[in-house]
């Protein structure tokens, strides 16, 4: 990520500062409050309690079209954390994985495929989400992280920008939790106002985010389980999937799981990458295109992607269509929140007094 305290580069103008200062004050004179007014189709608080099920759960996932949701524990009048995708990803990944194993202890020989999958989905398909989020350490891997709502957005995108793995927060106004906000929610907005700051929106890639080689990639013709092994391996949510080729033709997250249920949750991870994400486009009813960008992409066209597409990452790829990056929320974010503080803006005006 780029970093607050790097010097700024000499070929920036007193214009580029002079928009990145405008816009770190307009993100200092917001309040998430206002934020929350400016959606006016924002539902009410959605959470699950302990008590739910986790097809109940898995379900408000699909329906409210999110990727994690809070657990309120009724007996005890707490919040006890929140649960992603990519925890009932883990689960159905690691009960699918212990086949080989009970095979191995199995006195009468391998147990059949279908047997074993019955007894995969009873197993998750009856369990209450608090005892899953115990399983799971949730309160301890996944606790909620409160946020005032008169706090404003600059300390809010300082939470996302520096925290690891903090991708959501429960804002509280007063003691009620009235709203779990996003890294994307936050994006959505500032995407509204970004035609202000021209210098900003208009930025291309290469300026502000180094190119790297590693990026964490499929292909087509793996096995759904292999991606999800190597997901959960990486502790990352997101993977490119390319062809023989090398070229990008997709990418898989813990979101896909969605596009299963019942049985199909366990059966369907023996599919090639390429099938699971077919069912998984059905479900979604998006086109199977991959949304690429190239290192010339500017921020504009960046957001314009992920908030159309409604997606957390964006593929960076060559001339060939070859992933050579991946370009997260978090690093948008921490683009617009971290690129210049008041110390460079100070420092530079005082060196370059012939830019004003």
């Amino acid at each position: 990520h780029p970093s607050s305290t790097a010097s700024p580069s000499l070929d920036r103008t007193m214009a580029d500062i002079k928009s990145y200062k405008s816009f770190r004050d307009f993100l200092e004179a917001h309040r998430v409050g206002d934020l929350l007014k400016a959606e006016a189709e924002r539902e009410p608080l959605i959470f699950v309690k302990s008590t739910d099920r986790v097809p109940e759960v898995l379900k408000v996932l699909c329906d409210k079209q999110i990727s994690a949701v809070p657990v309120f524990d009724e007996t005890t009048k707490e919040w006890v954390g929140i649960v992603e995708m990519l925890d009932f990803v883990t689960v159905v990944t690691l009960l699918s994985n212990v086949k080989s194993l009970v095979d191995a202890f199995s006195t009468s020989g391998p147990v059949p495929e279908a047997d074993y999958v019955d007894q995969e989905a009873k197993v998750i398909m009856d369990c209450q989400v608090g005892e899953f989020a115990s399983q799971q350490d949730l309160p301890k891997r996944n606790p909620l992280r409160f946020f005032d709502i008169d706090h404003s957005l600059e300390q809010l995108m300082a939470i996302f920008s520096k925290e690891f793995n903090k991708h959501r927060v429960c804002v509280k106004d007063g003691d009620e939790v009235v709203a779990v906000l996003s890294q994307f929610g936050v994006l959505k907005f500032l995407h509204g106002v970004l035609p202000n700051y021209p210098h900003m929106a208009t930025k291309k890639l290469s300026e502000w985010h180094s190119l790297s080689d590693n990026v964490l990639f499929v292909l087509e013709s793996d096995t759904a389980i292999d991606a999800f092994n190597l997901l959960i391996e990486k502790k990352v949510t997101g993977l490119a999937v390319v062809n023989d080729d090398g070229k990008l033709v997709g990418s898989i997250s813990a979101s896909d799981l969605k596009g299963s249920t019942g049985k199909d949750l366990f059966s369907n991870l023996k599919l090639s990458v390429h099938d699971y994400l077919k069912k998984a486009a059905v479900f979604f009813g998006r086109e199977g295109v991959p949304v690429a960008v190239s290192s010339e992409a500017t921020l504009t066209e960046i957001m314009d992607l992920l908030i159309k597409n409604h997606l957390h990452r964006l593929f960076v790829v060559d001339e060939a269509g070859k992933p050579i990056q991946v370009l997260s929320l978090t690093d948008v974010i921490t683009f617009l929140w971290a690129s210049w503080t008041e110390e460079e803006i100070a420092l530079y005006a005082a060196a370059h007094p012939e830019a004003q």
